[in-house]
């Protein structure tokens, strides 16, 4: 809405000063929502992520990108949540796929995948 509004007034804004604040931001932002993933956090860095593009901005979301994609290499079964964060960052589908395949691959009972064979009798 705020966004829409400065196009509409004709204001121009300082784009440099505003896009690394807004690096930062998103950076601390996304930072508290990894930490607390079931937290409004989340939905306050994807909504500055928005607010971002709407701007036009053009922030560099590389560092918030690491940060999830730490997150995501150490949980294997992320949240909707964070993979709604993940896509917005533009993070590769694929990468989402592989780690819920991981946690599917993981043997939790011990027990091997093909039979072994056993000894003969004599």
């Amino acid at each position: 809405k705020m966004a829409g509004e400065v196009a509409r007034l004709g204001y121009r804004l300082d784009r440099a000063s505003m896009r690394r604040k807004f690096e930062n931001l998103i950076v601390a932002t996304v930072r508290a929502a990894m930490a607390a993933p079931e937290s409004e956090n989340q939905e306050a860095a994807l909504s500055l992520i928005e607010l971002a593009n709407k701007l036009s901005l053009h922030a560099n979301l590389e560092r918030a990108q690491e940060i999830v994609y730490d997150a995501l290499q150490t949980d294997r079964a992320p949240g909707q949540r964070i993979r709604a964060l993940a896509s917005t960052l533009g993070l590769a589908p694929g990468l989402l796929h592989e780690t819920t395949m991981a946690v599917t691959d993981i043997d939790i009972t011990g027990a091997d995948a093909a039979p072994r064979a056993q000894p003969a009798l004599s």
